[in-house]
């Protein structure tokens, strides 16, 4: 039984051919690309809703290449040592789903749901991952049922704990990736006239109990077009102003810190 629910009404949403309704005959299609709108607040074409194709692309060629693959197999290390009895997963702010494509190979899961403001982050999405359904949503306000899934993934969203309290069952797992003070602090400091370091979030989760960690912090080289890419894929690009994003196209190799923290909770 999913645990999908409808955004206008909150009663069970089942797939009927090509679309979800619910009892009430709400109803929502399914794209050609097989991405689930249930977003009821993103109607105006004038206001940027979630990373936009030129981020994704960039992010995606990125990762593709391995730079952040111990990030990946951090991530895995937790979820193989407590999600293995999971039946299902939500991937909340999921991008193109770099990370759920390998959490999806390691776990037999029933249900895989990605849920993102970008449409074309979620194509990417489902690109990776066939059998999962891409969702267009808030993670603030996510159209799944009360205490129904097994774990949560939040790898560098914002905070939206008490919507993940509230969809995640007792003694589920929430997992999530955050960024050290270090991190990309080189890239920060290549682009600003003064470069500052990561606030650091405190590791208490109200609702939640903290059962493990893995810190990945090492230094890698970032060649080329790929460290244009790395800015872009970050969330500085769009605060930053032309002049200091062209600094770094006169620079060809760029040594970087990445300093994370993957953390395993459980929800009591």
């Amino acid at each position: 039984m999913s645990i999908l629910i409808c955004p206008v009404c909150s009663e069970k949403l089942g797939l009927h051919e090509k679309s979800y309704k619910c009892k009430n005959n709400h109803c929502f299609d399914l794209s050609k690309f097989g991405v689930l709108n249930l977003s009821l607040n993103n109607k105006s074409s004038k206001k940027r809703h979630g990373d936009d194709k030129a981020m994704v692309v960039a992010r995606t060629e990125f990762l593709d290449k391995g730079y952040y693959r111990p990030i990946k197999d951090a991530v895995i290390t937790l979820c193989e040592k407590y999600c293995k009895g999971a039946k299902n997963l939500i991937d909340a702010g999921c991008g193109e789903g770099y990370y759920t494509a390998e959490v999806v190979k390691t776990l037999v899961l029933e249900e895989v749901f990605g849920v993102d403001l970008s449409k074309e982050a979620l194509r990417y999405f489902k690109k990776r991952i066939k059998n999962a359904l891409p969702i267009v949503s808030s993670i603030f306000k996510m159209p799944f049922e009360e205490s129904g899934a097994d774990f949560v993934l939040s790898m560098f969203v914002p905070d939206a704990y008490n919507e993940f309290l509230r969809v995640i069952k007792k003694d589920g797992y929430f997992i999530k990736t955050k960024v050290l003070k270090n991190h990309l602090i080189e890239l920060k400091q290549a682009v600003y006239d003064n470069p500052y370091y990561n606030d650091e979030e405190p590791d208490e989760i109200e609702g939640f109990e903290k059962l493990d960690e893995i810190i990945t912090d090492y230094k890698t080289t970032v060649l080329g077009d790929d460290i244009k890419k790395l800015f872009l894929m970050t969330p500085y690009y769009y605060k930053t102003s032309k002049t200091d994003q062209q600094k770094l196209e006169k620079i060809e190799k760029l040594e970087i810190t990445v300093s994370v923290k993957t953390v395993v909770y459980k929800k009591v």
